[in-house]
């Protein structure tokens, strides 16, 4: 239910167990690796042509319906990015995945209207990583959603680092956390 959400939003879901990325992310840029982009230090990198998409059948994000009678949704294109963790050797191919970044390939909302509601679907579609087991098999609805408003605007601040630890020229064990805060 969070307001105001800029237009060029991302949105980020991280599941309590590992998910079979196969069941909501297609290789659409062909490259054998899912959930991931290409070219992206190229100038011409493009969310559309150089990333992987999200399962419309797994994963939704539509403008939320209004008027009466409501009109069907209609799911918006998204890039779908999965962020793995561990190591290969201990979790398999490329590591575990249990969060996944959805990045609308088109702004949400428009420049003249704040306050354009959407919702987002995860839906049954969604397997475990053991490939079989849906992830909302205990959910009497089989789904999980939620929903949130944009405003007009995009956010183009890039962040500001205000801190980083270890310093400049700082001597520290091995192991130490790395911390950079912005």
């Amino acid at each position: 239910d969070q307001q105001n959400v800029a237009r060029n939003t991302k949105i980020t879901v991280t599941f309590a167990e590992p998910i079979d990325p196969r069941s909501l992310i297609t290789d659409s840029n062909t490259n054998n690796t899912l959930g991931d982009c290409i070219n992206t230090d190229r100038a011409n990198f493009s969310w559309e042509r150089d990333c992987d998409r999200a399962i419309l059948a797994a994963v939704q994000v539509y403008r939320t319906p209004t008027g009466t009678p409501p009109p069907a949704p209609a799911p918006i294109e998204l890039s779908a990015l999965a962020v793995r963790e561990g190591l290969p050797a201990q979790t398999g191919a490329g590591g575990e995945v249990r969060t996944f970044v959805f990045r609308p390939l088109a702004f949400l909302g428009d420049e003249n209207t704040a306050g354009v509601p959407y919702t987002v679907v995860l839906t049954n579609n969604i397997l475990k990583a053991d490939g079989r087991t849906r992830v909302f098999v205990n959910n009497r609805s089989g789904r999980y959603e939620w929903q949130f408003s944009v405003s007009n605007e995009l956010d183009i601040s890039a962040p500001r680092v205000e801190s980083v630890y270890p310093a400049a020229n700082q001597t520290i064990p091995r192991n130490s956390i790395i911390q950079i805060n912005f």
